[in-house]
């Protein structure tokens, strides 16, 4: 066996060891690709949870402009029926004037003055403020 001579077990050794060699570049080239594939997945659900962020913020951005319409929605109501309301005031003192027996006398100062107001604020599209 010292004389060079390669014997059958020394051929499996070898065999064996090749094997081994192989096996393990193989199983090196496995992790590695597995590895590759854990960090696109970990790239895609970073991406994922960005894209969930930006449509969540989007989302929030949305409400809240719906609610800012509807409070302008709700204010432009209140305003139209205080604004009619002050009309039907005027349309039924004018009227209880016109009826009144004193209708030939001049208009008082306060009723003058109420009407002016009232003229004023529907040119300016503000509401008069009640004395």
């Amino acid at each position: 066996m010292c004389g060079g001579q390669v014997t059958l077990s020394n051929y499996l050794l070898i065999s064996v060891g090749l094997a081994v060699v192989v096996a393990a570049g193989a199983a090196a080239w496995w992790i590695d690709d597995l590895s590759d594939d854990n960090d696109e997945l970990r790239n895609d659900l970073l991406a994922e949870r960005q894209a969930r962020s930006k449509f969540e913020w989007l989302l929030h951005s949305q409400e809240q402009t719906v609610q800012v319409f509807s409070a302008i929605r709700a204010a432009n109501h209140a305003a139209r029926i205080s604004g009619e309301s002050q009309r039907d005031e005027a349309k039924q003192k004018i009227s209880a004037a016109a009826v009144d027996a004193c209708s030939d006398s001049p208009v008082p100062a306060d009723a003058a003055r109420e009407l002016q107001q009232l003229e004023h604020a529907t040119r300016a599209g503000g509401a008069v403020s009640p004395d």
